[in-house]
C-alpha cells in the first residue's frame, strides 16, 4: 500500500506525461484517408473495466466491422494509456476523466472523442462493525483507493467535500482491488473505494457495509466514468476514421443499455469476472453524448482542490466531431 496525497499525484502523472511528451512525433497506424470498403486496423489501449461491456459486444457483434473498423483492444494499466496513445503505439485510448484532464494540462495533443463509460457502481465500503455510519464519518480515516490519479481518488475526494470533511484529514492509501477485502479484514484501512465486480464480490462476501455510492455523493452522475481519446494529429489527418469509431461506439452503448444481461454475460470474456456479481447496475442509462458542461465542473473543481495547476480549455479539449 502507498499513501498518496493530492500533490503526489500530480507528480506522478507529471513523471508519466512528460515521458510520453518525448514520443511525441510518432504516428498513428491510421493516418491515411480509408478508401471506401476498406477494413482500417483501430488498436485501443483499455483499461480492465467492466463498464467497456458494449464495446466488445459491438467488437463481438460486428458493428466495428460494419463500420469499416477492425479494431483490438489491449488492456493496461492506466500509467500505460497515455504514452501508448502519443507514441502512435495505438490509435486510441480509454482513460477516467481526471487522467484526461491531468495530461491535457499538461500539454499533450489530445482530444476527447467518445464517452464509453457509465457512471460506476462504486461504493465506498467499511467493516460491518465500523462505528463509520456515512462520508462525513470519514474524517481522519485511512481510504483505499485503486490508483493514483484515478476516479476513485477523485470521486472520494468529492464526496468528502460535499459532506464537510477536509480531504487534507484523511489519508488515501493505494490497494490493488483485490486486496481492499483483506485490508479492511487487517484493520490496514478503515474504508476502501470499490467498483464492480469488486463491490458486488464484496456484498456476497457479507463482511462490508455501503456508506453508498461515491458518483452521487460527489455530485458526478451526471459525468460518466471514462472516455476515448486520441493524438489532434490522428482526428486532424483522419476525422472519417474517428467519426466511423465514434459511431460505432454510440452504436454498441445504445445496443448494451437494451440488452442488459447480455452485457453481463460478456464481461468474463475479458475481466475473468463471475456474472453472477455484476448484475443489472453494470449498464447505466449514463452512456450518450460527451456532457461537456460536467467536464468543465470537473475541470473548475480539479483546478480549485490542486489536482490541476493549470485549467484545461474543455471546448478544445472535446472533438466536435466532422
Amino acid at each position: 500500500m502507498r499513501r498518496i496525497g493530492r500533490r503526489p499525484f500530480v507528480a506522478l502523472v507529471a513523471v508519466v506525461t512528460a515521458g510520453a511528451l518525448t514520443a511525441c512525433g510518432g504516428t498513428s497506424s491510421t493516418e491515411s484517408a480509408t478508401a471506401p470498403g476498406q477494413v482500417t486496423p483501430v488498436s485501443a489501449t483499455v483499461l480492465a473495466a467492466s463498464t467497456l461491456a458494449p464495446v466488445y459486444a459491438g467488437v463481438k457483434n460486428g458493428v466495428f466491422t460494419k463500420a469499416g473498423i477492425d479494431l483490438t483492444l489491449t488492456q493496461a494499466a492506466p500509467s500505460a494509456v497515455v504514452p501508448a496513445v502519443v507514441s502512435g503505439s495505438s490509435t486510441v485510448g480509454y482513460l477516467a476523466i481526471p487522467s484526461i484532464l491531468l495530461a491535457a494540462s499538461k500539454g499533450l495533443p489530445i482530444r476527447i472523442v467518445a464517452n464509453a463509460g457509465a457512471s460506476p457502481d462504486s461504493p465506498v465500503v467499511v467493516p460491518n462493525d465500523s462505528p463509520v455510519k456515512s462520508y462525513a464519518d470519514l474524517k481522519g480515516k485511512r481510504i483505499a483507493v485503486h490508483n493514483l490519479g484515478g476516479l476513485g481518488q477523485f470521486a472520494v475526494v468529492g464526496a468528502l467535500l460535499n459532506n464537510g470533511v477536509d480531504p487534507k484529514s484523511v489519508q488515501l492509501l493505494e490497494v490493488p482491488f483485490g486486496d481492499m477485502e483483506s485490508a479492511l479484514d487487517r484493520g490496514t484501512v478503515d474504508a476502501a473505494w470499490l467498483i464492480q465486480p469488486f463491490a458486488g464480490l464484496a456484498e456476497k462476501h457479507g463482511k462490508t457495509r455501503s456508506l453508498g455510492s461515491s458518483v452521487e455523493a460527489a455530485n458526478m452522475t451526471a459525468l460518466g466514468s471514462a472516455y476515448f481519446f486520441t493524438l489532434d494529429e490522428t482526428v486532424q489527418k483522419n476525422p472519417d476514421l474517428i467519426s466511423r469509431f465514434v459511431d460505432a461506439v454510440k452504436q454498441s452503448n445504445s445496443y448494451g443499455l437494451a440488452h442488459v444481461q447480455e452485457m453481463v454475460d460478456i464481461v468474463p470474456s475479458f475481466a475473468k469476472v463471475p456474472p453472477e456479481v455484476l448484475g443489472p447496475k453494470l449498464v447505466s442509462a449514463t452512456y450518450g453524448e460527451i456532457p461537456i458542461d460536467q467536464l468543465k465542473r470537473v475541470n473548475d473543481f480539479m483546478v480549485k482542490n490542486g489536482f490541476l495547476t493549470k485549467s484545461v480549455d474543455i471546448d478544445s479539449l472535446v472533438w466536435a466531431g466532422r
